[in-house]
């Protein structure tokens, strides 16, 4: 029950967030968590993963506003508040202050022993590089946090995926298609005809890859099925975007002007 044990809720929310990827579903569980009486670390807990839902929703505006307005957290925290901050920072184009905050994250997780941390921090401080168009740093950081996962026997971690598919994206921004077949062939939703938040990325992905291969025979069918999905989910405005890029390019490839148009005006 929600008055007897709290923290089992807390953990939940947490899980969801952090394993499933189902920020949805933490939402309504920790907007009834903080409507109880609770310690000061569950509400510290509480409130900085409601933050941690906001920025997964996209909601940036929210975080900056709600960052501030945080208790005081414990320490076990703090690596998670800077974080999502640097993430804030990251897409509010602060680029500097966020590479400060991700490198603190990581030399904080290497004295904790937290590699669960080091990892999110590493793919984070890869997207930072990917955002600056260095290609170079942006794989070295990437490969860290795979280095990170073999060591620790975390190669099940779910940022994992996130970490493939950006090397497989840098891959195809280098024009190297044999390395972004590798990575994409760790697609976890490739066996899957189930429409999920996280497979959209990974669908573009592999349009570009078509593109980039002359591989027409089937990219308006896949294209198609692409941009239904894009709008039939809450997605990110990033994802909005590489989306909409991808399908820009695959139409001019198959020579549709009229799918260009309607792209143009939605």
């Amino acid at each position: 029950g929600w008055q007897q044990h709290p923290a089992i809720d807390l953990l939940q929310a947490g899980l969801e967030v952090e394993v499933l990827r189902h920020s949805e579903r933490a939402e309504p569980l920790l907007q009834r968590l903080l409507a109880l009486p609770l310690t000061d670390d569950l509400y510290g807990s509480a409130r900085l993963l409601q933050v941690i839902v906001s920025f997964h929703f996209d909601q940036i505006s929210a975080v900056s506003e709600q960052l501030p307005q945080l208790p005081v957290l414990p320490k076990p925290l703090w690596a998670g508040f800077r974080l999502v901050e640097a993430g804030q920072l990251m897409l509010t184009g602060a680029l500097p202050q966020a590479r400060n905050q991700l490198e603190w994250v990581i030399g904080w997780a290497d004295c904790q022993y937290q590699f669960h941390t080091k990892l999110a921090a590493c793919y984070r401080l890869a997207q930072l590089y990917f955002f600056q168009g260095d290609w170079e740093l942006c794989r070295k950081s990437a490969q860290l946090a795979l280095q990170v996962a073999a060591t620790q026997g975390m190669t099940e971690d779910p940022l994992l995926d996130s970490t493939y598919r950006l090397l497989a994206e840098i891959a195809l921004q280098q024009g190297a298609l044999d390395e972004a077949s590798h990575w994409l062939a760790h697609d976890p939703h490739r066996q899957t005809n189930e429409d999920r938040y996280h497979k959209l990325p990974w669908q573009a992905l592999r349009c570009i890859q078509q593109v980039w291969q002359g591989a027409l025979q089937d990219l308006p069918e896949q294209l198609a099925r692409l941009e239904q999905q894009r709008y039939s989910q809450q997605f990110c405005r990033l994802w909005q975007f590489r989306t909409g890029y991808t399908l820009a390019l695959g139409y001019q490839q198959c020579g549709r002007p009229e799918a260009l148009q309607r792209l143009l005006q939605r």
